[in-house]
């Protein structure tokens, strides 16, 4: 047998069962190498498929249906956000809380849930938050601080109009 030692600033894997780790992870992976042997693990999503990740990882799934869909909404506006701001870089957006937290566990949530965070994406596909001049509307928001939320004046620097 011959050993190959191919070098490449990314490799790309497409699979059915893969995982990072030990969760499950979607099928279309890229992998770019960054110093001290981490690499950045990005996974390559339409928009729905990662708004549906983000529902239940920022809000509880069993809350109204309508709620769901107003998270949808702000969580798409923010992410096509990011994509505008992020143009530059290699991904878009983290699935952490520095932008949107995101889960992919299609083998543990419950089908009923799946089929309420499916409804409520689709009923809301491609509707998004636009500010007074038409620009995508980066809709922050926050799942849980676990205290009262900021005066938007002390984070941002003005008052939230």
């Amino acid at each position: 047998k011959k050993s190959v030692l191919v070098q490449s600033e990314r490799l790309w894997v497409r699979g059915t069962d893969i995982r990072v780790g030990r969760q499950a992870a979607p099928s279309d992976l890229e992998l770019i190498p960054l110093e001290a042997r981490n690499m950045d693990v990005i996974a390559r999503l339409d928009l729905d498929s990662y708004v549906e990740g983000v529902l239940p990882a920022e809000m509880p799934v069993a809350w109204p249906l309508e709620a769901l869909k107003a998270q949808a909404v702000a969580a798409r506006s923010f992410a096509l956000k990011q994509r505008s701001d992020r143009s530059s870089k290699d991904f878009d957006v983290e699935s952490t809380v520095y932008d949107q937290a995101y889960q992919y566990n299609d083998e543990n949530r419950h089908p009923l849930w799946a089929a309420k965070i499916k409804h409520a994406v689709r009923a809301t596909r491609g509707e998004i938050l636009l500010d007074e001049g038409r620009h995508i509307l980066k809709a922050f928001y926050s799942a849980d601080c676990g205290c009262p939320s900021e005066d938007p004046k002390f984070v941002w620097g003005k008052v939230a109009a």
